[in-house]
């Protein structure tokens, strides 16, 4: 398979809503260190580093950066694993590049030679962002907490980083349809959760803490996962949901 192709390949599998929706939520729950707004970092890291095919024993790592953690195998679908799969056997060992991390973890890279440039589509990240809090509202049909958040966020980003203004335009109409929307069904862009995403969604909460009326303290959207099993952290004061 040419350079070219790997390219391709690899990112017709990042750059899917399903994809993105999924790394979204892990990479914000399972941060790797406390950010003071982890929301607003996650989104930041997602829009500016570079991206690139890295496989280790526990996961992938799309993003060239150690802030984001790994994204596990098990939150991956059948055919993104496929994909994969067919990425390390038809790449010729010459671009194969084996190393041994400081944690002991073995990793392939995947050298394409010009992934440096390919990073991943604001749009689709603001637009995903946006889906994922509204689905995972926990306020019924309630959305204007979901709706100043949101707001906020893109507030905070556009302080940050440069953002085409067609871009923000189409992401605040969104989330105006979002928030008049009796429930996501009703979206009309094509970003429903797959088939092979419903378990995560049947387990995924939507917990927000809000230190003051306009700050964010935190913001969580919880799948369980395999790392339920780690020792158990200091609870944090939440609000309470109701299933």
């Amino acid at each position: 398979m040419a350079l070219h192709q790997v390219k391709e390949k690899f990112l017709s599998l990042v750059y899917n809503d399903d994809f993105i929706q999924r790394i979204l939520i892990y990479s914000i729950n399972h941060r790797v260190q406390e950010f003071s707004d982890p929301l607003t970092t996650t989104l930041l890291f997602f829009m500016n580093t570079p991206l690139q095919i890295v496989l280790c024993e526990s996961g992938i790592l799309p993003f060239k950066t150690s802030l984001l953690p790994v994204f596990p195998y098990s939150l991956l679908t059948k055919e993104e694993i496929i994909v994969l799969e067919d990425i390390v056997r038809e790449t010729h060992a010459d671009f194969q590049k084996e190393t041994m991390e400081s944690s002991g973890q073995y990793t392939l890279t995947i050298c394409t030679g010009n992934m440096q440039s390919a990073v991943m589509c604001k749009k689709k990240i603001l637009t995903n962002f946006v889906y994922v809090m509204f689905k995972y509202n926990t306020y019924g049909n309630d959305f204007r907490i979901c709706k100043t958040l949101c707001n906020i966020i893109i507030q905070r980003l556009m302080s940050r980083i440069l953002i085409p203004s067609e871009h923000i335009s189409f992401v605040v109409d969104f989330i105006e349809t979002c928030s008049t929307s009796d429930s996501t069904r009703g979206l009309s862009l094509d970003m429903k959760i797959s088939k092979s995403n419903k378990a995560l969604e049947d387990t995924s909460n939507c917990l927000l803490q809000l230190s003051k009326a306009n700050e964010i303290a935190a913001v969580s959207v919880l799948p369980k996962t395999c790392e339920d099993n780690e020792p158990k952290r200091k609870k944090k004061r939440t609000l309470k949901t109701n299933h």
